[in-house]
């Protein structure tokens, strides 16, 4: 529309300017000399507008994915021209939609002034957002100018955790383990489990034949605890070899931030890991910063390898000696995974393997869980 209007003022000086020149009219001079001077007035206008204009956003270091992220822009402009029709623009990325307009009005009726607006970023993961431009235009919108008023700044998304349709935490011993009456225990331990390395003083009939076999290492059944000791949570990661479920495979890590938040809340040791990336071990989960820990490291979390969610907990199996719980959570049906989850089996681990539904999950979290969630999002926000 400005370059109709610039071309349409431009013919106009210009035939009555040649007008006034053939028929020697004063008057068609004059015309032409004030469409002119409207002209070089409005650019004039134009590059002075963003003269001394400067700018802050209060916009949060963090927020949920598939929520809208509101961002306040403060602008202050201390020179006397009019900002009536100042504009600003944030500038974003691929995987982010804008909630309004791509160019927000700025009311400048005082030397500051501010305007709220929001975008909403669909997938977990890091964003880059801005610069944040100021747009100077005239009062008939001929010609504008932009300046950058803020710097870039970074944005991380948090997956948003989703329940496990069924989960079981009674199954589990009620979340924080089953107590065993030390009293009333016959032997080392009622029940077994799990494996670890052997150590010197162990029992020779505790050995655990199929794990020394499968490592070449001695590794001993463990007695000594009577409670669940550890969460691990195996995932998968979008690559290139699963493009074709990278929408289940995202959902399957909102699992995994549902259920890592679950555990931190019942006092448990959470442990992520998935095929080419390097995981996270939350070993002291009183600690404070251990939800947003968990999440953050989900937000950034990238595979560098091909390897199936299957083959991999088959290699790392003689990692997990102290482990008594493992979750997979898988895209698709897979038989292997389903081979792996029974040497973890006969390990002596809980080992479950949840098949990822795009189904919408209507079961919703723990009070407890809902505080975890809330404390991460703190009032942390960047200018």
């Amino acid at each position: 529309m400005r370059e109709y209007k610039i071309i349409a003022l431009s013919a106009s000086c210009a035939f009555l300017f040649v007008a006034g020149a053939l028929t020697s009219n004063l008057q068609l001079y004059w015309m032409a000399a004030t469409l002119f001077a409207l002209m070089l007035g409005a650019y004039w206008v134009a590059r002075t507008s963003l003269k001394n204009v400067v700018a802050e956003r209060a916009i949060p270091h963090e927020a949920w994915e598939g929520e809208p992220v509101q961002v306040r822009a403060t602008v202050w402009a201390d020179n006397k021209l009019p900002k009536s029709w100042l504009l600003i623009k944030e500038k974003v990325g691929d995987g982010i939609r804008r909630d309004g307009p791509e160019f927000v009005p700025i009311t400048m009726e005082s030397e500051r002034s501010e305007c709220d607006y929001a975008f909403t970023a669909s997938r977990r993961g890091l964003y880059k957002i801005g610069p944040l431009e100021a747009i100077g235009t005239d009062p008939i919108g001929l010609y504008w100018t932009s300046a950058v008023v803020s710097p870039q700044t970074e944005v991380l998304i948090l997956p948003k955790p989703v329940p496990i349709p069924g989960w079981d935490w009674n199954r589990r011993g009620g979340g924080g383990g089953f107590e065993t009456d030390r009293a009333k225990r016959k032997g080392p331990g009622i029940e077994m489990h799990g494996a670890r390395e052997y150590a010197p003083g162990d029992p020779l009939r505790r050995i655990h034949w199929r794990a020394t076999a499968r490592t070449n290492r001695l590794f001993v059944r463990d007695f000594e605890s009577g409670r669940m000791n550890r969460q691990v949570i195996a995932i998968e990661l979008p690559n290139e070899q699963n493009r074709d479920r990278h929408d289940r495979i995202e959902q399957g890590i909102r699992h995994a931030a549902w259920l890592a938040l679950e555990s931190i809340a019942r006092g448990l040791p959470v442990t992520i890991v998935a095929p080419g990336w390097h995981g996270i071990d939350i070993k002291i989960p009183t600690d404070p910063g251990a939800p947003r820990q968990a999440l953050a490291s989900l937000a950034q979390a990238e595979s560098s390898s091909g390897e199936s969610l299957a083959a991999y907990l088959q290699r790392i199996a003689p990692e997990w000696g102290s482990v008594v719980s493992l979750v997979a959570l898988s895209s698709s049906t897979d038989i292997e995974l389903e081979r792996v989850a029974n040497v973890y089996r006969r390990m002596g681990f809980m080992a479950d393997i949840v098949q990822v539904s795009l189904q919408d999950v209507n079961e919703p979290m723990t009070r407890q869980t809902q505080r975890e969630a809330s404390h991460v999002l703190g009032a942390t926000t960047v200018s």
